[in-house]
């Protein structure tokens, strides 16, 4: 793996958006995402028993947390599981941080780690889930037929609807989209990593090769490096596809987004260590701090444990 990779992925000159750009506000790129704590629960339950949300059989480990630092939880939503399907819900927000974005995100973090190909959903909030490419559905899984039936009506939410939205054909939807294995249009990605730079003696194309062996699934570089509005376009890019560029802008794939988070320099997240191809954090942080000193003695600070890092874990889908 080379070492000034990260940097050189998401440095401004490096980094493009197309278009079709989320909208997002910008006061997103103060929330951190993160697994639930048993420490959670006792917010969730209060927050869903007042926003009418599904309180049944609540589980820390269900949840997706978005914190905002010093403020606490701003928002959270689970994947809940079933004997035959999986269901998204609970998606809660506090109201000061609500029509900024931070609902739709927390559904596209949701549907980007969920456990199988169709994302179901019971909601009265219709006209919502079609713009996030839900559709409804008259019949689904035996346990969400039954929760329509039940829990909706004693909530006193009489309008819930069984939705579902395929991230794969399936019997409930046969012509929802490309069978996944297609080649996707390119048109469908929203944004452009650009991997390389004139005289980058092959760096950029070794690297894209390591994506294309399926050898590089994520990146990382310090918080510091990036403008807010970098941030914002990155934390917008979760669940969405992505089209690989090299230096000369030549489409080469097309990679998933999976997740963007936060993690330290001294204590790296394993999902980034595997995924730069390292054995170790010791590894990995050897591999970057000599292109990272240089950069910090630049800005006239220091990589430091506590550095915080910015990380992508992404997939490949197609070869272009």
């Amino acid at each position: 793996m080379e070492k000034s990779e990260a940097y050189r992925r998401s440095s401004p000159m490096n980094r493009k958006e197309s278009p079709q750009r989320p909208r997002t506000d910008a006061n997103l790129e103060k929330v951190l995402f993160r697994d639930g704590r048993p420490e959670d629960l006792a917010f969730i339950q209060e927050s869903a028993k007042q926003w009418q949300l599904d309180d049944e059989h609540l589980r820390a480990a269900q949840f997706l947390i978005a914190e905002e630092t010093g403020n606490g939880i701003v928002g959270f939503g689970r994947i809940k599981g079933y004997e035959s399907c999986y269901e998204l819900g609970t998606v809660g927000v506090r109201p000061q941080w609500r029509a900024k974005g931070l609902g739709a995100t927390i559904v596209s973090r949701l549907i980007a780690r969920f456990p199988s190909d169709e994302v179901w959903i019971t909601t009265d909030l219709v006209s919502y889930f079609e713009h996030l490419g839900f559709r409804v559905v008259e019949t689904g899984p035996k346990e969400l037929m039954e929760k329509i039936s039940s829990t909706c009506r004693v909530k006193g939410r009489r309008g819930c609807k069984i939705m579902l939205l395929n991230r794969a054909p399936s019997s409930y939807d046969s012509s929802s989209r490309p069978d996944r294995r297609s080649k996707p249009r390119m048109t469908e990605s929203k944004f452009v990593s650009r991997f390389g730079w004139n005289d980058d003696g092959g760096l950029g194309e070794r690297l894209i090769q390591q994506i294309l062996r399926g050898a590089k699934t994520a990146t990382a570089a310090p918080k510091i490096f990036y403008s807010p509005e970098e941030l914002k376009e990155l934390y917008a890019s979760v669940g969405q596809l992505v089209t690989v560029m090299d230096k000369d802008d030549r489409s080469r794939c097309t990679i998933k987004q999976i997740d963007v988070f936060e993690t330290t320099y001294g204590r790296p997240d394993p999902r980034l260590v595997a995924g730069e191809g390292c054995a170790d954090a010791g590894q990995f942080q050897r591999a970057h701090e000599h292109v990272w000193d240089d950069l910090f003695q630049k800005a006239r600070s220091s990589l430091q444990d506590d550095t915080i890092l910015i990380a992508e874990v992404f997939e490949l889908i197609t070869k272009s």
